[in-house]
This record gives C-alpha cells, sequence and structure tokens, in this order.
C-alpha cells in the first residue's frame, strides 16, 4: 500500500506540478468520493439530454441481451434436454468475453467509442436474427446455438469496456454518480421484467420470435447511437500498450482490492444461480416456485440499486460500507445453503430461503454498485476503457463461476457448493479489509 499523504492534510513540501502527478496522486480521492453528495437529485444524470438518450436507448440492448439468453437456453433445452449442453452456453458466453475485454479495453481508449458500440449492436442484431432465420426455418441445432453463444462473448469482451468508457463522457463528472446508479437500475430492472417477456413470447410463438425481437433492440440501440456525439477530443489521450490498465491496477491497491473482491463476489458466491433448479428441488419448489427464487435475484438487485440510489449522499464511510455489503453477501449465501440443507420435511424452508435471497442479492447489488461508482470516479481517463474492462469479467466471472459451483454440487451437494462458495467468499473479504485504501 502506498504510504501517502491523506487529501487535506498540510505539509511543508512544495506543491507538484500538475503535468508531474502520479496515477496514485491523481486518484488518491479513494472509496471517500463515493460518499460525496450529488449534484442535483438522484436523477440528475437524466437531466443531461445526451445521457438521457443513451440511458433509453440501453432499453434496447439491454433486452436484446436477456433475450438472447433465454431464447438460446430455452432452444438447446428443446433440442438436446441435457443440463450438460446449458453449462457450455455459459462457457461459449464467458471465456470469449473474458479474453477480448483486454483487446476490447484497448481500443475503447484509442477509438471513438461511440462507433464501436454501433458496430457491437449491429453485431448482436446479426446474431439474433440468423438464430431467428434458423430457428424459423426448424434447422437450428446446438452447434449453431455454441457459434452463436461464442460469438456474443466476443462482442461482450468489446462492448462491456467500451460501454463504461463512453457513458461517462455524456454528462459532467458531479453527475456520473447518478449517471452509475441509473444504468445498473436499468440492468437490474431488465433482469427481472424480460425474463417474463421471453417466456410469454416463447408461449406464443416459440424461440424465434423471442430472437427477432432482440435484434430489434441492438438495431434501436444503432439508431439512437448514430444520433449521439462522439466522445471529446481531449479525452483521447492514450496510454500505449494493451496491459497498461493491468499495470495500473497493480500499482494501486484501491482498484487491485475492489476489483479482486468483485471477482470473488461472481466466481464464488453469485455463480450459485447457475444450480438454481438443483437447490430449487432441495426445497421442494416446482416450475414456479423455480421461477419466483430467480425472480427473487432480480428483486434483491434491484433493492440494492434503489438504496443507493437514496442513501449515497449520506454515507460517511464508503469503506466500512463496501465491506459490510460484501459481508452480509457472505453470510447471506451461508445461511441460505444451511436452509437447503435442511429443508427436508420443513414446510416454510421455501419461503425462507426467498428471504434470503432477497436480502444477499440487496448486498451483492450494494457491493457491485458501490465500488463501480468509486472506481469510475477515480480512474484516469485514458485508462478508463482497459481497467473498467478488467472490473467487467467480474460480471462474466458469474457464469464461469457455475463449472466451479456444479463441479462441487456433483461431487458433494449442492447446498455444499453454496456453502463452500460464502466460505471462500468471506475469507477474500477479511483479506481485502486488510488492503482496501
Amino acid at each position: 500500500m502506498n504510504a501517502e499523504k491523506p487529501e487535506g492534510i498540510e505539509t511543508n513540501e512544495p506543491p507538484k506540478s500538475p503535468s508531474k502527478a502520479t496515477e496514485s496522486e491523481r486518484t488518491r480521492a479513494s472509496a471517500a468520493a463515493a460518499g460525496a453528495k450529488p449534484a442535483g437529485s438522484r436523477f440528475a444524470a437524466l437531466s443531461e439530454p445526451t445521457f438521457r438518450r443513451y440511458w433509453l436507448g440501453s432499453i434496447g440492448t439491454i433486452g436484446s441481451t436477456q433475450l438472447l439468453f433465454i431464447g438460446m437456453g430455452w432452444l438447446v433445452f428443446q433440442l438436446t434436454g441435457s443440463p450438460f449442453d446449458l453449462g457450455l452456453i455459459g462457457l461459449c458466453l464467458s471465456l470469449p468475453a473474458i479474453a477480448f475485454s483486454f483487446i476490447g479495453g484497448g481500443l475503447a481508449d484509442s477509438l471513438d467509442p461511440r462507433r464501436i458500440l454501433f458496430a457491437t449492436n449491429l453485431a448482436l442484431a446479426a446474431v439474433l436474427l440468423a438464430l431467428a432465420i434458423a430457428d424459423r426455418l426448424g434447422v437450428a441445432q446446438v452447434w449453431h446455438v455454441l457459434i452463436a453463444a461464442t460469438a456474443y462473448g466476443i462482442i461482450a469482451g468489446f462492448d462491456w469496456p467500451t460501454r463504461q468508457s463512453f457513458f461517462p463522457s455524456l454528462l459532467p463528472a458531479e453527475k456520473l454518480p447518478s449517471a452509475v446508479t441509473l444504468m445498473s437500475m436499468l440492468w437490474q430492472g431488465g433482469r427481472m421484467a424480460i425474463p417474463a417477456i421471453g417466456g410469454t413470447l416463447i408461449a406464443i410463438g416459440g424461440t424465434a420470435g423471442v430472437f427477432a425481437l432482440g435484434a430489434l433492440g441492438s438495431l434501436a440501440m444503432c439508431a439512437v447511437l448514430y444520433r449521439l456525439p462522439s466522445a471529446p477530443k481531449e479525452a483521447k489521450e492514450r496510454a500505449p500498450g494493451l496491459l497498461a490498465g493491468v499495470r495500473f491496477i497493480l500499482q494501486e491497491p484501491l482498484f487491485f482490492t475492489l476489483i479482486g473482491l468483485t471477482w470473488a463476489l461472481s466466481f464464488f458466491g453469485i455463480s450459485y444461480m447457475q444450480i438454481m433448479p438443483a437447490l430449487a428441488d432441495l426445497l421442494g419448489a416446482g416450475s414456479r416456485g423455480f421461477g419466483a427464487m430467480v425472480s427473487a435475484s432480480g428483486v434483491g438487485s434491484l433493492m440494492g440499486t434503489a438504496l443507493i440510489m437514496m442513501r449515497r449522499p449520506h454515507i460517511r464511510n464508503p469503506r466500512r460500507f463496501l465491506l459490510a455489503a460484501l459481508t452480509g453477501a457472505g453470510c447471506g449465501l451461508a445461511s441460505f445453503a444451511l436452509v437447503c440443507w435442511n429443508a427436508q420435511g420443513w414446510a416454510g424452508a421455501w419461503y425462507l430461503a426467498v428471504g434470503i435471497m432477497i436480502a444477499t442479492h440487496t448486498c451483492a447489488s450494494i457491493f457491485y454498485v458501490m465500488t463501480m461508482i468509486v472506481l469510475q470516479q477515480n480512474v484516469p481517463g485514458h485508462l478508463r476503457g482497459r481497467v473498467m474492462g478488467l472490473h467487467g469479467i467480474g460480471f462474466t466471472l458469474i457464469m464461469l463461476g457455475g463449472v466451479f459451483s456444479g463441479g462441487m454440487a456433483a461431487l458433494l451437494h449442492p447446498a455444499a457448493a453454496v456453502l463452500i462458495g460464502s466460505i471462500i467468499l468471506l475469507g477474500a473479504t477479511a483479506v481485502g479489509n486488510r488492503y482496501l485504501p
């Protein structure tokens, strides 16, 4: 950890020239910046017309992504009925997304992010349209879906870091916390609403209609991006090298610790969602009970985002708040595992498990959103795409962590997989408490 003086303490040292300031000195705002009061209301970011158009347009791309996930899973299960093939979808999605995040972050820091986003949304529309046509003609096979999943993983590797690089340029810095929470609320709301819409469409016309609607959503985002301005030229002073973001993170305890904890929460914690059918079975829940459990995670995530939006200006110790939220998520997962393990003959087990899930995902969402705010406020502009791209790998690790959860569930017990993951997460939190500035 760097032994640097805290901000606000006067010393006799001569002031340093801004041009000679180190990266560490430019990020010493640390997590305390997340507790600063935002300009205007909690919805201040929506007062910026350019960001407002981008935010509304994002509904299309969020919807298309969710519809792609729903459609691929349902189509593959219809074709084979194999849970293993469902796991292959997650593998094909996650590995390319992780690999291409390094390249995507570098391009986001060197090219016009708006043009990259236009290209990624156009490519996603093409993938969805190809699946819709193959499904409609009755020629769709599992390998078609796996190729589509791999293609989306590559697209996501470019798309996520570019989004994190682009939207902060659409509004003043003091409104950035509002923008982060609004974007998170949009994603969490999509997780709740889009699956229900997709399920209805599947019941009416099959998965072809789901893919077609998703393609329209991506094209709608392309139309919005076409009319948005490019990122300011002064934001394009770029540091050389794709690994510049990695070097920066390794040198900054704030970034290294928060990104590491994000990865741990995703891989060892939230990845339990990948084995939810087995956990629902332990609780004696049918298909409706399983669906309600999946929705409960979305409800908790949305509640966490809403709490951050309402309470962030009043948070006096963001560091303690972050660690408390992560500890709450770990304890919630452990409690959920114990309820599932002892659910046999317990009539109220399902209701208790759902309540714990809501609380757990509320805590996890608080950590995710607060971390995003802290990182976005402190990351140097010329490294934003690369650094936030590495942070975004954490969300991909939720799918990849399903391999860990599934393996533990097969070797031991589904509830044991969740319990082991929660213990590792709590251990990581203890380590983070030592190193987080």
